[in-house]
């Protein structure tokens, strides 16, 4: 009986297999070590008031237009209609950096991405630095419902 040859079209299917398996084993990422107990800043004492001094709660009762809320914790995280259109949650705890409510309460991203729409809070002015580093270091401190 004659040997077989491989063929060309299994050879293909086999390098393609090893690459998507070996594509899968990408290291994770370090581990977000969990913020202390005491939290620091408080949803609650904190960032819903700050919502409510901007005036964000005006046009962001409630999902809306927007698609976005800000009068509850879990609605925080969203997303709204601009972050959905660019792959983002509005919040993401304890990576400042990658949350959409703080490019579009800053008007750009951390590189200088641009942002959707206007800079938010629409009306009244920016808000002021030390009250965006105070929503900073809530998600930083993993945006916890405390």
């Amino acid at each position: 009986m004659p040997k077989r040859l491989v063929r060309p079209a299994s050879c293909a299917l086999l390098f393609l297999l090893f690459f998507l398996v070996s594509s899968c084993t990408e290291k994770p990422e370090a581990p977000i070590e969990p913020p202390p107990p005491d939290g620091g800043v408080s949803f609650g004492g904190d960032i819903q008031p700050l919502f409510a001094r901007y005036g964000c709660t005006g046009c962001h009762g409630s999902p809306g237009n927007s698609g976005y809320s800000v009068l509850t914790h879990a609605a925080v995280f969203g997303p709204g209609f601009e972050a959905v259109s660019r792959g983002m949650m509005e919040v993401v705890a304890a990576r400042p950096d990658t949350s959409y409510l703080l490019w579009k309460i800053e008007g750009a991203g951390p590189n200088g991405e641009p942002i959707t729409g206007e800079r938010m809070p629409r009306g009244g002015g920016p808000m002021a630095a030390a009250d965006i580093e105070l929503l900073r270091t809530w998600i930083s401190e993993g945006a916890l419902d405390n």
